[in-house]
């Protein structure tokens, strides 16, 4: 599973190019995304592979760093992220817009799995939260 991740992650990443609006985009952490993603791609393809295999598998196949209150951040270069954010904007080589969350469909912060992680607004983020305790949901 980590090296399809990884795989999808090198071609999304060979990929990436500015967008023609970038300038009127641009936010500091969109720029420092921007420069890692062109100028050292493998670098942080290297470090998302690394922060997978160091995660712990736990049930629902979550790959977990730190924990629920505490998720584990990730420290490279100016970026200082939450890993779990770094793992899916560097494997979809998204850049992060103002108002974005990264949804975890496993409800568990703390998890990393990139199959269990998407990109969405804060609305969405508040939907799945009711969605869950609606169905009975409280893990």
């Amino acid at each position: 599973m980590i090296s399809e991740q990884l795989q999808k992650g090198k071609a999304n990443l060979k990929a990436f190019k500015r967008s023609p609006f970038h300038q009127q985009l641009s936010t500091p952490i969109r720029d420092l995304y921007t420069e890692l993603y062109e100028n050292s791609p493998h670098l942080v393809l290297g470090l998302v592979g690394e922060l997978l295999e160091m995660a712990t598998k736990i049930e629902k196949d979550c790959l977990e760093l730190g924990t629920q209150k505490s998720p584990r951040r990730v420290k490279h270069e100016d970026i200082n992220d939450y890993a779990y954010r770094f793992v899916v904007f560097v494997l979809t080589a998204t850049l992060p817009y103002k108002g974005e969350v990264v949804r975890h469909l496993c409800n568990n912060r703390a998890c990393i799995n990139p199959e269990h992680l998407t990109i969405g607004s804060q609305y969405e983020n508040v939907e799945d939260e009711k969605d869950r305790r609606y169905t009975g949901d409280t893990t």
